[in-house]
């Protein structure tokens, strides 16, 4: 009796301590780091993983460390708010998907790539900015400035400022406003869906 006793109360120390013990959020210059480790990792898989098998490496740990969320509400701007639940569903899945299949597509191969964190500072509406520097031998250093945003406790990427200048999200904000114009939702679901699809090599 002694020892199923002792069994039992063991089992429910481990289980309060396990349940006692916080997950600890990154932060964001730790999410931005997590990125470039798995950006690094797929450059590396490149000599023996196809297109489809990164990308498949890749998506979920983008889903972590974006607020994709976010990204599609503000990219698709008038298209969003037009969009029914379902319509809001497959944009979302839509933009995710390019997403990833833009990252896959951008760093193809490995060539002693690395990635320099610069500094961490505050942005507009209670953003953190991260920057950092994209380093290829016999290339000029490449800046990489990340916006993060702190939702439900936690900091996730929701645009991409490129050489000190260019927003991913204002590029795509304003294609999508076009491809919505001319042919609705519809049409936007079809254009993303499509070129996901031509990144990967479908």
């Amino acid at each position: 009796m002694r020892a199923k006793f002792f069994y039992f109360l063991s089992g429910i120390i481990v289980l309060l301590l396990f349940h006692s013990v916080p997950t600890v959020a990154l932060t964001p210059e730790e999410n931005v780091t997590k990125l470039h480790q798995a950006l690094i990792t797929i450059m590396k898989k490149a000599k023996t993983d196809t297109p489809l098998e990164r990308y498949d490496f890749l998506a979920p740990i983008l889903e972590d460390l974006f607020d994709f969320d976010t990204m599609i509400k503000t990219a698709s701007g008038i298209a969003w708010k037009k969009a029914n639940a379902k319509e809001r569903g497959n944009l979302r899945k839509a933009f995710a998907k390019i997403s990833t299949a833009t990252y896959v597509t951008r760093f193809p191969s490995y060539n002693e790539h690395s990635f320099q964190f610069v500094k961490a500072e505050s942005g507009p509406r209670k953003t953190i900015l991260v920057n950092t520097l994209l380093d290829t031998p016999k290339i000029k250093p490449f800046p990489l400035t990340y916006v993060t945003i702190e939702k439900n406790g936690k900091w996730r990427i929701i645009d991409v400022i490129l050489d000190k200048g260019i927003s991913e999200l204002a590029v795509r904000r304003s294609e999508y406003r076009a491809i919505f114009k001319k042919g609705g939702i519809a049409a936007l679901l079809d254009a993303l869906s499509k070129k996901a699809t031509a990144l990967l090599g479908g």
